[in-house]
């Protein structure tokens, strides 16, 4: 089965998120922070995408620092990475990690 991680601080909007990720047929991994998403990606074998708020509480790119140790750890992972609050530096900072 394919298999999502989700991190989205935003309760209403990972739970909307999750929702539609399961009902498309995907196990969802759904968290708040960076620190469960690390704990969830320690204890899977294969995660096949990760869907990444940017700005995580007070953090502002805490999702984009995620982006990097992710792929090490799931080489080909798909990766993408969302904001309510864009700007093109952090854009840029994301498409390169």
């Amino acid at each position: 089965m394919r298999q999502i991680l989700l991190v989205e601080d935003e309760v209403d909007s990972r739970e909307a998120l999750a929702r539609a990720l399961t009902r498309a047929g995907y196990t969802c991994f759904a968290v708040g922070s960076a620190d469960e998403a690390r704990a969830v990606a320690a204890g899977e074998t294969d995660l096949d995408a990760a869907v990444l708020d940017v700005k995580l509480g007070a953090d502002d790119l805490a999702g984009v620092l995620l982006v990097k140790p992710l792929r090490e750890a799931f080489p080909g992972l798909a990766v993408v990475v969302i904001t309510a609050f864009a700007n093109l530096d952090t854009v840029k900072r994301a498409l390169n990690d």
